[in-house]
C-alpha cells in the first residue's frame, strides 16, 4: 500500500459541522486532549497527544473557510477541511510527502459540525464520497439525532447546555467480488461560546473482508484550549479544491470507508501478484 494512499486512509474522518453560527474568523484554533487512535484510522493504533483545528485560510472570492487539522503524536500528513459560508464542507485536501495533495469531494455537501435541530429531531443524509483519480465513489448513509443538552466541564472551562448529537454513518463498498458494509458512531458536544466542538467520543465497528479484518475501537478528544492565533506560514495549494481535477467533498466522511477502499485494493493488488 502506497505511502499516500495510507495517509488517506488514515486523515480522512467524519466531522460534522454545526450550522447557521455566522463566520469563522482566520487564526481561530482549537487544541483539544485526544485519547485513542485517530477517528476512522486503518490501523486504529493509539496516538494519545493533542488534537489541533485552526483556521488557516478565508478566500473572499468563493467565500471558502479552510480548516487544518493535525494530530501531535501522529506522523500523518495534516488534513484541510474546505468550508462555505454555510459550514457545509464540500472538500478535504490531505498533504502527502510524495507528491501533491489528494483531494475528495461529497456530493451533495455535509455539514461540518453538525445540522441545525431541536432537541429530539433527527436528519438523514444520503451522500456520496468520491475521487476522480483514481476513481471511486462510494455513496454514504448518515443518521444525525439530537440528543437533550448537556453540561460539559473541561480543562478550557465548563460549559453549559452543550448541544448534543449523535451522528452514525455507514457504507457499503461494491468490489463485485463481495461487498464490504461499514459503521461507525460519534458523540459530539458542541457549545457557541467555544464557537465549535467541545468534545467527542468515537467508535468504529469492526471491518472484515474475507481473509482481512480489523477490529473496533473507540477515542475521545476533549478541549483544552481555544482562542486565536497567527497563522504559520506553510504553502497553500496552487487551485481551489473545487475547481481541481480530483476534489475532495464535505467532512462527513466515515475515514474507515477510504481505510477499507485502500485494504481491499492491497488484497486484490497482492492477490493478483501472487497469481501471476
Amino acid at each position: 500500500m502506497s505511502r499516500r494512499m495510507r495517509a488517506m486512509s488514515i486523515l480522512l474522518c467524519v466531522a460534522l459541522a454545526s450550522a447557521g453560527h455566522g463566520a469563522y474568523e482566520v487564526g481561530q484554533r482549537w487544541v483539544y486532549q485526544h485519547s485513542g487512535p485517530k477517528p476512522g484510522s486503518f490501523e486504529g493504533e493509539p496516538i494519545d497527544g493533542q488534537r489541533i483545528a485552526q483556521v488557516i485560510r478565508h478566500d473572499p472570492n468563493d467565500g471558502l473557510w479552510i480548516i487544518e487539522e493535525r494530530y501531535t503524536n501522529s506522523s500523518d500528513p495534516a488534513s484541510r477541511h474546505h468550508i462555505d459560508p454555510n459550514r457545509m464542507v464540500i472538500a478535504i485536501e490531505i498533504d502527502s510527502k510524495d507528491g501533491p495533495p489528494a483531494r475528495l469531494h461529497y456530493d451533495p455537501p455535509v455539514p461540518y459540525e453538525a445540522p441545525e435541530l431541536a432537541v429530539g429531531q433527527s436528519a438523514t443524509i444520503e451522500t456520496t464520497l468520491h475521487m476522480d483519480s483514481p476513481a471511486f465513489r462510494i455513496p454514504i448513509h448518515l443518521e444525525i439525532e439530537r440528543l437533550g443538552d448537556e453540561t460539559v466541564a473541561t480543562d478550557a472551562g465548563t460549559f453549559e447546555a452543550c448541544r448534543h448529537y449523535r451522528t452514525t454513518s455507514s457504507a457499503t463498498i461494491d468490489i463485485k467480488i463481495a461487498k464490504v458494509p461499514m459503521s461507525e458512531e460519534r458523540h459530539r458536544w458542541l457549545h457557541p461560546h467555544a464557537d465549535g466542538l467541545v468534545k467527542e467520543t468515537y467508535r468504529r465497528e469492526p471491518v472484515k473482508f474475507l481473509t482481512w479484518s480489523r477490529p473496533a475501537y473507540e477515542a475521545s478528544s476533549v478541549l483544552t484550549a481555544f482562542g486565536v492565533e497567527p497563522v504559520a506560514e506553510r504553502p497553500a495549494p496552487d487551485h481551489p479544491a473545487h475547481d481541481h481535477d480530483e476534489r475532495a467533498g464535505s467532512a462527513v466522511i466515515p475515514l474507515v470507508v477510504i481505510a477499507a477502499v485502500t485494504a481491499v485494493a492491497g488484497l486484490l493488488l497482492a492477490r493478483r501478484r501472487s497469481r501471476l
